[in-house]
């Protein structure tokens, strides 16, 4: 770990200039909370993940800024009359962005471990309620160790058409994920490739982008765990005007996970390899910015989101609405929103299951944009 952390720091001291001329920069602030209620035959009767974000984003010069994420979380489930709870602040993300070439961005980022890794076993089941890719809690494992990522992105433009391409790579060390136990789980490395598009098209701008990850095997002790399957991701987004101050984006996105493989420990020492099926997720919907008034602009959003999955249990769909109201004040920005969400999830026992929930947020930013 500490090689690793040298390396990254090395690189960020290379990626930063000497002098420059530091911005007034961008503060925002919050609380965000999310809840959904269950029928009680899936087991999990409600769940809910309480958030209290801030992130804080500076310019120096004119080719580097830096941005800086942190987070108090408590999520909370219910499992027949036991209420179980998991708390505490959420791993720091700081990130650099620097702009090597006018065509070329480099992005160095580093994960600190200030959340909670070592989980009990009453926390680890809050955990993995949070961890549906359905419901899409904004936070689930609280803590996941050191990590640094290095990446690099270029565009170029070709009249009305931008194609661009990112490369990344994340680097992850090894944490106790279990406080009743003291294995040592690590995370395995990560590359990440896109590709994007975009083009305009008279008044309205068509993007589109292709991601690729491939994931290192996970490791217990020094020991193969599990080996990830890739990871596909498709995203379409088209937006366009509606009048003065009024614009829609409409936009889809598909998540392909194929399968991985686990190794689990048997009694004649040798380890049995299992395949975990194959999961994909589909988002779609529309966002708005309309100008009710000269001073007030309303956003709503509908989404729709469906997932199925190879292996039993976990998939359903949600379907969901809302609205949120920018406010300004002078330097400070003020968005109240809200959302409400119902749709089906399917138990173990392949039965659906209605749920209904929803989210309401309160965001404060200083600072102009």
């Amino acid at each position: 770990m500490t090689r690793k952390l040298a390396v990254f720091v090395l690189g960020f001291a290379v990626a930063a200039p000497v002098h420059g001329q530091l911005s007034s920069g961008v503060a925002s602030m919050g609380a965000q909370f999310q809840g959904y209620s269950f029928d009680k035959a899936l087991g999990v009767s409600a769940a809910n993940l309480l958030m209290i974000p801030i992130a804080y984003q500076v310019g120096i010069g004119d080719k580097l800024s830096l941005d800086a994420y942190a987070a108090y979380a408590r999520g909370a489930v219910e499992i027949g009359d036991n209420s179980f709870t998991l708390n505490g602040p959420v791993d720091t993300r700081l990130r650099a962005n620097y702009e090597v070439t006018p065509w070329a961005l480099l992005t160095l980022g580093v994960n600190l471990p200030t959340g909670k890794t070592e989980h009990t076993a009453d926390e680890a089941r809050v955990a993995a309620v949070l961890a549906s890719d359905l419901l899409g809690f904004r936070e689930a494992n609280f803590g996941l160790g050191f990590g640094a990522t290095a990446g690099i992105a270029t565009a170029r433009r070709m009249g009305e058409t931008g194609v661009g391409l990112g490369v990344s790579y994340r680097l992850a060390s090894e944490f106790q994920p279990s406080a009743d136990t003291t294995l040592k789980y690590t995370p395995g490395n990560e590359i990440r490739v896109r590709f994007g598009v975009d083009r305009n098209i008279g008044a309205s701008k068509l993007t589109a982008g292709l991601t690729y990850q491939n994931f290192a095997r996970d490791e217990l002790d020094g020991k193969d765990l599990f080996q990830a399957g890739n990871r596909w991701r498709g995203d379409m987004t088209f937006s366009f005007r509606t009048g003065p101050g009024s614009s829609w984006t409409a936009y889809v996105t598909d998540v392909y996970r194929d399968r991985g493989d686990i190794r689990l420990p048997s009694l004649s020492g040798d380890p049995t390899s299992e395949t975990t099926g194959t999961q994909n997720l589909v988002i779609g919907g529309i966002v708005g910015a309309w100008r009710a008034r000269s001073t007030l602009t309303l956003q709503p959003i509908a989404e729709f989101r469906m997932l199925s999955r190879e292996d039993p249990g976990g998939e359903g769909f949600l379907v969901g609405g809302g609205l949120s109201v920018p406010l300004r004040f002078g330097s400070i920005g003020v968005t109240p929103g809200g959302r409400l969400n119902f749709g089906q999830l399917q138990g173990g026992a392949a039965e659906n299951h209605s749920l209904i929930g929803g989210e309401l947020s309160l965001m404060i930013g200083f600072g102009s944009r």
